[in-house]
């Protein structure tokens, strides 16, 4: 009788064994699936406010002031560019709302942030292109500037990026988040 026993008990594991098989390589599989997506138009609704500021420390101290989404004036859907970024710089930044920073408050409201920098125009991507989604940046905050350097030009954008590559692996590069669905 406990041969017959033993028997049931090594088919039962060997069964679990199998089905714990079974599902681990489909989880696997599953995870393994590429997301996919398409390019659509991006845009960003500023405020009808004044623009806001946002002070930032840059090297040696030096405070630079960079307009949240908007230039003084402007108002409603921001239609972003569809384009595509090689890559981006990802900082940590110590930044603090608001206007001019003295001495006295210096300390106060300063909080860090990461920042994805991106610089350029870009290479326009065709609205509609098929993609696979390869990864998301952690950051909240862009700033575009037009150069090689962030300056006075530069743009602060609250939205994020995305990787793609084209279905057809001709284009690859990070865009607006908020311009693949």
């Amino acid at each position: 009788m406990k041969k017959g026993l033993n028997l049931k008990k090594i088919k039962n594991i060997a069964q679990m064994s199998i089905l714990i098989g079974l599902l681990l390589l489909a989880l696997v599989s599953c995870s393994s699936e590429k997301v996919k997506g398409v390019i659509v138009d991006a845009s960003i609704t500023i405020s009808s406010t004044d623009p806001t500021k946002v002070n930032f420390m840059v090297n040696e101290g030096r405070y630079k002031n960079l307009y949240v989404q908007s230039e003084k004036g402007e108002a409603g859907v921001k239609q972003m560019p569809s384009a595509l970024w090689e890559s981006f710089k990802s900082e940590e930044l110590v930044t603090r709302p608001g206007g001019a920073i003295s001495v006295a408050d210096m300390n106060e409201g300063i909080k860090k942030m990461e920042y994805c920098i991106i610089s350029g125009e870009g290479k326009p991507i065709s609205v509609g292109t098929e993609v696979y989604v390869i990864d998301n940046a952690k950051c909240t905050w862009v700033i575009r500037s037009a150069g090689k350097y962030i300056d006075g030009s530069s743009k602060i954008y609250n939205i994020s990026l995305t990787k793609v590559k084209s279905l057809d692996g001709s284009q690859k590069g990070w865009i607006w988040s908020n311009a693949v669905k």
